[in-house]
C-alpha cells in the first residue's frame, strides 16, 4: 500500500496502492504531521522490517537549533512496547536513538544502505539522504501485528523539507527456505503414496 501524505504547495491528501508496501511522505508546506500505520506480514512470520527513509531539506545545520525531522517508531499493536529505529534532518541519520523504556533492539540487527532519494528536490535544497534499513527483528517483535509511528516535526522557519518512509515486514531468507523446503518434502511425500496406490515402486527401491 502507498500512503501519500502531504499538504498545501505540495498538492493534497492521496491514497494508492503499490507493491505490498506502505509508503507515506510529508512536507514541512503541511506542517507538523504523525501517522499511525499497521503492517502486515508478506507471507509466513515476520522476522524482517524492511524500511526506506527519504529526506531533503532547505535548511542550514545549526547546534543548538530545532530543525525540521522524520522520525520512525515501531510498536507493537496488541501489547505496550516501541522502539525509535530512526530519525533524520539535516545533520543526518541517526539509527536506534536512546529513548528511556523502549524494547531494546541491537544495533547489529541493523544494516543500513544508501540509495537515492525518491521524492523531488525542494527549493533552496542543502541536501538530501536516503536510506534502506533491514531490521531483523527481536523475539519481543516477532510473529505479532506490528505498526510504526511516524512523525514529521515542522519548525516553521519557512525552509522546505519534505520526507518519506516506505516499509514492509517480510520473512527472512531462511524462513522461506524452511517454507521451500517442507513444500517439496511434502510433494515427495504424496508421490511415494500415489506410486504405492498403483502398486509402483519409487526408483531405487
Amino acid at each position: 500500500m502507498t500512503l501519500a501524505l502531504a499538504g498545501g504547495a505540495l498538492g493534497p491528501v492521496a491514497l494508492a496502492q503499490t507493491s505490498g508496501r506502505t509508503q507515506i511522505e510529508f512536507s514541512s508546506a503541511g506542517g507538523t504531521r504523525a501517522v499511525q500505520v499497521e503492517l502486515q506480514p508478506e507471507g509466513v512470520g515476520g522476522d524482517r522490517l524492511s524500511l526506506e527513509l527519504g529526506f531533503r531539506s532547505a535548511e542550514f545545520p545549526s547546534a543548538g537549533e530545532l530543525h525540521d525531522s522524520l522520525s520512525v517508531t515501531l510498536y507493537r499493536v496488541e501489547a505496550p512496547g516501541s522502539t525509535t529505529l530512526a530519525v533524520s534532518d539535516v545533520f543526518g541519520l541517526l539509527a536506534l536513538p536512546t529513548s528511556p523504556g523502549s524494547l531494546a533492539i541491537p544495533a547489529g540487527a541493523l544494516t543500513i544502505t544508501s540509495v537515492l532519494p525518491r521524492m523531488d528536490a525542494v527549493p533552496g535544497e542543502t541536501m538530501a539522504i536516503a536510506y534502506e534499513i533491514q531490521v531483523n527483528l527481536p523475539s519481543v517483535y516477532r510473529d505479532r501485528p506490528l505498526g510504526l509511528s511516524i512523525s514529521f516535526f515542522d519548525n516553521g522557519d519557512g525552509l522546505g523539507s519534505v520526507g518519506y518512509v516506505r516499509a514492509a515486514v517480510v520473512p527472512e531468507m531462511g524462513t522461506i527456505g524452511l517454507l521451500g523446503l517442507g513444500l517439496v518434502v511434502l510433494v515427495g511425500m504424496r508421490m511415494r503414496e500415489e506410486m504405492g496406490t498403483r502398486g509402483v515402486r519409487p526408483s531405487g527401491e
